[in-house]
């Protein structure tokens, strides 16, 4: 009994031996993690590591702090080490930067090392705006609401109204980049303040370290309608042969147009100006600010026109002087696929229709004896653009604008009009009332127009280009509308045209032969005397006028365009300031009154 006894005891033993020999060996790493709670300063969610064999490895977001982590494992082994450091876990901080060597050592003594690496992701190289805004909360004083900007490539523009003040305006934005600044200081959306009287520079910086640049630009909103083009993908405009597809919206006082349009260049020298002119189709006709409805629109850009307001001027002048057509128009601003180009004149083209140039639209089958009298719209112009045209017996260029696919016998029926004009004109018995030119030309408008053009000498005007000519049917040949003004009044330095005195349009072909009639020169006088008493005098209010509407609008077409204290081709003075461009124009009309009304109380 006594030997079984010590048997029973001695097994005992010995089984409790081994067990106590297995667990001293235990020396392994069974989980390993990184908790943001105890890692705030540098993570936002929990990291698991992979644990293969005795490499430890995880993948932690890019710009996470490595220097000063602490790591939280579970582990069979009796302890812990880095070199000689006890690790305690969810304790013990150190430096992930690099990898370490954690030894993890069992009861018995035995080792075991595991290799800690820590990769960080990639840094993305996104360095974008998402979105770019000014909102009323954030700048009370100045807005009454939100301005929401267009991202144009590295472009920001904005538009706000003219009563504000940009120079402490705090932009509201969100980007996929990692920080914002501007210069040195750091940007904070719907917080920092800014200066933007002129271009602000913002540079985001993306995680990997590449930066991109925005220009941020503020224009004010003048007080004129705002006219937004985005062409299709935005495609540029190349030339003025071929339409671009695009949206037109107009905004603004008065405003309100959304359609389909296409778009090409327009002009002849200023085509080839920086500030470019356009042509406008609308898809279906509309009305464009209070002006009657029609598909066809032009921009007049007047870039060389630094007062901006000849066009407008002269338009104004030719209603006053009684033509019965004058184009309608309009000061605008342009925004065309996000870029602001400045200030525009938005008018209506020279065509055949009940509101513009109100003549019969002929068709291919107006023939007959009076069918094929008219309606036929011309132009006098050297550069011969259109698809049929012809020279006089005296050499005037005239291309034909309506009817625009003009059959042989048309053409014929209009060439020999103007040369039974032209014959009457030059001919012994020209100031005969049957068989002279009277019974020819409307005699009333070609005074009218006269005195438009001549008054502002308008150089283009003396038979070379956009010298507008109508006959309708069964009727006589008028001269207008008036067209294209940039240049006049004194804003060319060639020809004498700077000068307000001498003349200009009476010299020219058919003008110098009608004032050799001593009644065509009566009626001439008489019609200044009546025009210059109200109409002509008083024009200088209409100016003044003008320019006040322009007070904003000028700021911002000449912060766009630099050009006041530079010469622009082809203009006759350079004075620094918009204030001097418009008393300039009007010290030029001034002297160029007094002298034409000297010279025709002459005749």
């Amino acid at each position: 009994m006594k030997k079984q006894l010590l048997f029973f005891v001695y097994i005992f033993f010995l089984i409790s031996s081994c067990q106590q020999d297995q667990e001293n060996s235990f020396n392994e790493i069974i989980k390993f993690q990184a908790f943001n709670e105890q890692n705030a300063h540098s993570l936002k969610e929990i990291i698991d590591f992979k644990i293969q064999d005795q490499l430890i490895e995880a993948v932690v977001p890019y710009g996470t702090k490595l220097t000063n982590m602490v790591a939280t494992f579970s582990t069979t082994g009796h302890v812990v080490r880095i070199k000689d450091v006890v690790q305690e876990s969810g304790v013990t901080i150190n430096d992930f930067s690099q990898p370490l060597e954690y030894t993890v050592e069992a009861e018995d003594g035995s080792t075991r090392v595991y290799r800690v690496v820590v990769k960080q992701e990639s840094g993305s190289s996104n360095a974008t705006f998402t979105s770019f805004k000014f909102e009323v909360k954030n700048n009370t004083t100045q807005l009454l609401e939100d301005v929401v900007c267009q991202i144009i490539d590295d472009k920001i523009i904005g538009i706000i109204p003219y009563t504000s003040s940009v120079e402490s305006m705090v932009a509201t934005f969100t980007t996929n980049g990692k920080v914002v600044k501007v210069v040195d200081a750091l940007q904070l959306s719907g917080v920092t303040p800014n200066n933007f009287t002129h271009g602000v520079q913002y540079a985001i910086e993306a995680e990997d370290g590449t930066i991109k640049n925005y220009t941020v630009e503020l224009h004010v909103f003048t007080g004129l309608p705002l006219v937004y083009i985005d062409t299709e993908n935005r495609a540029p405009i190349l030339n003025k042969e071929n339409y671009v597809s695009g949206q037109m919206k107009l905004s603004g006082v008065g405003a309100s147009f959304k359609g389909d349009i296409q778009i090409k260049g327009r002009g002849n020298s200023t085509w080839n100006m920086p500030k470019k002119p356009f042509k406008i189709k609308l898809k279906e006709k509309a009305s464009l600010l209070g002006m009657p409805a029609d598909k066809e629109w032009a921009l007049l850009a007047n870039y060389a026109d630094k007062s901006l307001m000849r066009n407008a001027v002269a338009f104004e002048l030719s209603k006053r002087f009684g033509l019965a057509y004058t184009p309608k128009a309009q000061f605008v601003e342009v925004i065309l696929n996000g870029e602001y180009l400045g200030n525009y004149l938005l008018t209506e083209t020279v065509k055949v229709s009940k509101d513009r140039v109100n003549i019969t639209e002929m068709k291919s089958g107006d023939v007959s004896e009076e069918a094929i009298s008219g309606g036929y719209l011309l132009e006098v112009d050297e550069r011969l653009d259109e698809t049929f045209w012809f020279r006089s017996s005296r050499n005037v260029p005239i291309t034909i604008k309506s009817p625009e696919d003009i059959v042989p016998q048309q053409l014929n029926y209009i060439k020999d009009y103007i040369g039974n004009t032209e014959k009457a004109i030059f001919s012994a018995t020209f100031t005969d009332p049957v068989t002279g030119y009277a019974n020819y030309i409307d005699v009333e408008s070609f005074i009218n127009w006269y005195l438009v053009n001549e008054l502002l000498k308008n150089r283009d005007a003396a038979f070379y280009s956009s010298v507008f000519l109508y006959k309708e049917r069964n009727k006589k040949l008028f001269l207008g509308p008036v067209w294209d003004f940039d240049i006049a009044m004194g804003n060319v330095t060639y020809d004498n045209n700077d000068k307000p005195e001498g003349w200009w349009i009476k010299n020219s072909i058919w003008m110098n032969r009608l004032f050799e009639d001593p009644a065509f020169r009566k009626k001439v006088k008489d019609r200044w005397s009546e025009l210059k008493r109200e109409e002509v005098n008083t024009i200088f209010t209409y100016i003044n006028s003008t320019a006040g509407k322009l007070k904003y609008s000028q700021k911002e077409n000449f912060e766009k365009w630099d050009l006041l204290d530079n010469y622009t081709w082809p203009n006759a003075v350079v004075t620094g300031s918009y204030e001097n461009e418009v008393q300039y124009l009007k010290s030029w009309l001034q002297r160029r009154i007094n002298w034409l009304d000297s010279e025709i109380n002459r005749m």
